[in-house]
């Protein structure tokens, strides 16, 4: 009976009390000039970056707490929370904990209202109510007035989310945890609601890579209490972990964007049913690519793609840059190919250490769209036909004392090399180990392009690096 309850009572949080929106209901004789300072402070801060994947719901994230007016604070808030989809209406708020409590969960009183410079932003009376029916948090008066990071919380969820109410909770100890995580995980199956974890600042001091480590799947030792329950609660509902940081810079016609440092956070968002489809490599080289970017990465570089393929086609604006995570701003090669029945698209290669992998994708897939020999891609080519996206590598330098060495040195089939002398490179991909069969032939090749014998490898100017090529695809 309780779990019916509990059902019902969730399917009326997203038509539970929520925030005033701004300027619905009543127009003011006079423009507020602060609160319209605020607002259009925040709405650049959630302008910086586009959403993440438009299919696939962000349902949980993880921010850092800063110290109010703080430089990092706007863009890293701004960045996660601008993945909240438009219509979410309920987000459960797990404050940060800067003294872990160890007793039971603790919510705010029914009707209570939080006032920011932008009105009001009321609890869900709904969820509150329902919380401490079943034994998962108990009422405390202490969290009826919102702390100034709350506050300035709200402020971001005011201007990005039309209508929202808010579920603050003071997460306690692990047994509280677990029942929080179990309700948590029912919630989440309403379109309406997502939950946002503030971590507590003195953590984020003393783990400023904390972001980057659960974002590789690697376990963070003390890791607050609010963070703790969400990583839970991704596991249990299968989410994917995605870590992002602001970035420099907003369109990809731009100038290329860099992360501002040190100022990330971690969103969870809905696990898409086509997975990326590693294609044809062993173990080893499955195992690098979901090192070098995994599932989730390989997704917004595959949607990237395919949407800019789409305004192309259809001769729209393309999209913006999404909230990338850092490692697709390094500078990886890539290879882009669609194949449409018996049509082939590219491929189009761009060598490593030019420019970010997602700068490469989106010039790449727009060139794909345009096609060639007269014939541009259809929409529905596009939506019928396979795109496949192939990374290729950081180049690492290859140490070797002689040619001989260095021809040992060299796997085929495996690495491209790329070589420099003097002022001049050139470089192979390792598909050319099809036509070239053994190391001596390939650096032979290799160097003819130059217009160099390969005894030039042994000169002080010259430099010799490999890298690989892993691929996936959306099909």
């Amino acid at each position: 009976m309780a779990a019916v309850c509990m059902t019902v009572a969730l399917l009326l949080l997203s038509s539970g009390c929520a925030s005033e929106p701004m300027g619905v209901g009543r127009q003011p004789a006079k423009a507020d000039p602060i609160k319209t300072q605020v607002e259009q402070r925040i709405a650049g801060f959630l302008g910086m970056s586009s959403t993440v994947v438009p299919q696939r719901q962000v349902r949980a994230v993880m921010l850092p707490c800063w110290k109010a007016g703080e430089e990092n604070q706007g863009p890293s808030w701004g960045t996660m929370l601008n993945t909240l989809p438009t219509d979410c209406s309920v987000v459960y708020v797990l404050l940060p904990d800067e003294n872990a409590s160890r007793g039971d969960n603790l919510v705010p009183p029914p009707e209570t209202a939080y006032r920011t410079t932008l009105g009001t932003v009321r609890v869900n009376d709904a969820g509150i109510r329902q919380m401490v029916q079943d034994g998962v948090a108990k009422v405390s008066s202490a969290l009826a007035e919102a702390n100034a990071g709350i506050r300035e919380l709200l402020l971001f969820l005011q201007v990005r989310l039309r209508y929202v109410s808010v579920i603050p909770v003071r997460v306690g100890g692990p047994a509280a945890m677990e029942k929080l995580t179990r309700h948590l995980a029912v919630a989440m199956d309403y379109r309406q609601n997502a939950c946002v974890a503030m971590i507590a600042r003195s953590f984020v001091e003393q783990h400023p890579s904390w972001h980057q480590q659960l974002g590789e799947g690697t376990a963070v030792e003390g890791l607050p209490s609010g963070g703790t329950v969400v990583m839970e609660l991704a596991r249990h509902c299968g989410y994917e972990c995605l870590n992002l940081v602001p970035l420099k810079g907003r369109r990809h016609n731009e100038s290329a964007p860099s992360p501002v440092t040190d100022a990330g956070g971690i969103v969870y968002q809905e696990t898409d049913v086509r997975r990326p489809q590693i294609a044809g490599v062993d173990a080893d080289q499955r195992d690098l690519l979901l090192k070098t970017l995994n599932r989730t990465e390989q997704n917004l570089l595959l949607d990237l793609a395919r949407r800019v393929m789409y305004s192309k086609i259809e001769g729209s604006e393309p999209p913006a840059f999404p909230s990338y995570s850092p490692k697709l701003m390094e500078k990886f090669g890539c290879i882009l190919k669609f194949t449409v029945g018996e049509r082939i698209y590219g491929p189009l290669t761009t060598m490593p250490d030019q420019q970010p992998l997602a700068v490469s994708v989106v010039v790449d897939a727009a060139k794909l769209a345009a096609g060639k020999d007269g014939h541009s891609m259809t929409a529905e080519e596009l939506a019928a036909g396979k795109l496949e996206i192939s990374l290729l590598t950081i180049p690492n330098p290859l140490v070797y004392n002689d040619l001989q060495d260095l021809y040992k040195k060299l796997r085929p089939g495996r690495d491209g090399v790329i070589v420099r002398v003097g002022e001049k490179q050139a470089g192979f991909i390792p598909v050319v180990w099809t036509q070239v069969k053994t190391p001596q032939n390939f650096i032979q090749a290799l160097m003819n392009r130059l217009k160099e014998k390969p005894e030039a490898l042994l000169q002080e100017d010259a430099e010799l690096k490999v890298f690989e090529v892993l691929s996936f695809a959306d099909k």
